[in-house]
């Protein structure tokens, strides 16, 4: 089975160094783009960065001290049978974790939830309320559905 690598922000171009291999951008639930070739498990480096990478950090990082770098880097590796997995799994990983979505429904007040599966392939289904209002939201998995769920309360 393949293994994606994946860069998003200051260094996606190491997506390049992967051995001439051709790159594709996925975006993941926010609309961030990110560079990735498939790659083998055994290719992957002990740190988890293409050769030339520790380098270009350095580089990086002095360029950011400096106000020229402000995205920073995120390096992601996803074990998938094809790209259309992939880009699933990117969608669905990138979502905040439920309880920071939990936090921002209980500062707003919305402090009655409860949360089921359902349906096919096994849906989340959560439900807030206020005490005047009640949305509902779901998704394939907690964190998605909880944040979905935060969105529609509070209206962001």
């Amino acid at each position: 089975m393949p293994v994606y690598a994946c860069y998003r922000g200051d260094c996606d171009n190491l997506a390049l160094q992967q051995g001439g291999r051709t790159c594709f951008l996925a975006k993941d639930a926010f609309g961030r783009e990110w560079v990735c070739v498939e790659t083998d498990l055994k290719e992957i480096p002990g740190n988890g960065l293409p050769g030339g990478a520790p380098e270009v950090l350095r580089v990086q990082a002095a360029a950011h001290r400096q106000g020229f770098s402000g995205g920073g880097t995120s390096v992601s590796w996803i074990d998938c049978p094809d790209e259309g997995e992939l880009r699933r799994r990117l969608v669905l990983g990138s979502y905040p974790p439920r309880a920071e979505s939990q936090a921002r429904l209980r500062q707003a007040g919305w402090i009655h939830w409860q949360s089921t599966n359902w349906g096919e392939g096994d849906q989340i289904k959560v439900m807030v309320g206020d005490g005047r209002s009640r949305v509902e939201a779901e998704g394939e998995t907690d964190d998605e559905a909880w944040y979905r769920a935060a969105r529609k309360a509070l209206g962001a």
